[in-house]
């Protein structure tokens, strides 16, 4: 309580979730949207769960992964429709941030489970990178219910940040990457256009 400093409610999600603590403990921090707070858990049927911000009450839960990650939830508009964007072990998934329901995966796997950057987005592309040369992009379909996997990155192609979020403009991804070089690429087809370690 904002009074008295008392807490009001808590969870656990050891105990509630059966969540495995992962190599680098947890570090998704949730995300309040409207009545909700929206945190990446873990567990079988629960890597997402939205809780009553109020009172802690379980709203909905959703996905099931190995591991789920680092990588915070994120709401970008896609095809029309407000979707919250999970990045755990396994895939890219979007989800109705009402009700928890699954619009669409795209299997992206990061290397060590290290799905730390947020997606990034552009129009209907959305953009990710991990440690190790992952990154990718993806295309949402114009309904929003659909995406399919339109470039994954390589040695040549995309950047493969690991402890920061890429940002996008213009059709441009700007980011760091592997050994701190900072660089560009293009959105549509992943085309290294610049690097520096200036």
């Amino acid at each position: 309580s904002v009074q008295d400093g008392s807490v009001v409610w808590a969870r656990d999600f050891k105990k509630d979730y059966q969540l495995k603590i992962a190599e680098w403990e947890t570090a998704a921090h949730p995300l309040v949207d409207g009545n909700k707070l929206i945190c990446v858990v873990g567990g079988q049927g629960s890597t997402c769960v939205a809780f009553d911000k109020m009172t802690g009450k379980e709203l909905w839960r959703a996905l099931s992964a190995e591991k789920p990650g680092y990588c915070p939830p994120v709401i970008h508009s896609l095809g029309g429709k407000r979707q919250l964007l999970i990045w755990h072990s396994d895939a890219v998934e979007a989800l109705d941030p009402e009700t928890g329901q699954v619009y669409w995966t795209v299997e992206i796997k990061p290397t060590f489970a290290m799905s730390i950057g947020q997606p990034v987005v552009e129009n209907n592309r959305v953009y990710v990178m991990s440690f190790n040369r992952v990154s990718a992009c993806i295309d949402v379909a114009t309904d929003g219910q659909s995406a399919q996997l339109r470039w994954r990155g390589d040695t040549r192609r995309g950047i493969a940040g690991v402890h920061n979020t890429a940002f996008i403009q213009n059709g441009h991804i700007y980011a760091c990457g592997n050994g701190g070089r900072y660089g560009c690429a293009r959105l549509t087809d992943g085309e290294k256009l610049w690097s520096t370690f200036a």
